[in-house]
């Protein structure tokens, strides 16, 4: 009896090894698969708007983007903030597809809460941000000035364009730009 029972055991130690090993292989397989969703510790979206006044007419052009900014195979001009990114994305990006008629949406989507600045933005754009922006100079009376506001009603100036890459950005929040012959407001 005792050489039965332990032939029976045996038999069920040998079953139990493949299917222990086949449920370990499809666990590992489902959590690799399906990884659990990464949680934003900040994630919030604001607009930026630029117009650029011609000599020829003073309704001017809006900056619409052609490619992402801080997305993989666009525009990402510094790894400075890369590991607060989430899926892919540098935690300042923004997409072609979110233009709209005066500007585009940026996003901020970080696994960590910093004061992520307008520069900070520019940065990964790979664009100038000042008294020269866009890589515009200003003369023949065109400067650039820039207004933050929650809409177009209650924009307020931003004097200094040396404050204009320190300026922290906010959830909501209209940075607008301009070139032209008058301020932005």
């Amino acid at each position: 009896m005792a050489k039965g029972s332990r032939a029976r055991r045996r038999s069920r130690f040998t079953f139990l090894i493949p299917v222990s090993a086949t449920i370990i292989i499809v666990g590992l397989f489902l959590f690799a698969s399906f990884p659990p969703h990464t949680v934003a510790a900040q994630d919030f979206q604001f607009a930026v708007s630029i117009l650029v006044e011609k000599s020829s007419t003073t309704t001017g052009v809006y900056v619409q983007l052609t490619q992402p900014i801080g997305e993989p195979g666009g525009l990402w001009n510094t790894s400075q903030f890369n590991s607060y990114g989430l899926d892919g994305h540098y935690p300042i990006y923004a997409e072609p597809r979110q233009n709209t008629p005066k500007g585009f949406v940026v996003h901020v989507r970080s696994s960590q809460v910093l004061n992520y600045t307008f520069g900070d933005f520019f940065a990964v754009w790979g664009e100038s941000l000042g008294n020269v922006t866009l890589g515009v100079q200003p003369g023949g009376g065109y400067s650039w000035s820039m207004c933050l506001g929650t809409s177009s009603s209650n924009l307020r100036p931003v004097i200094n364009s040396t404050d204009w890459p320190k300026q922290d950005l906010k959830p909501d929040l209209i940075y607008f730009l301009k070139f032209g012959t008058s301020g932005c407001v």
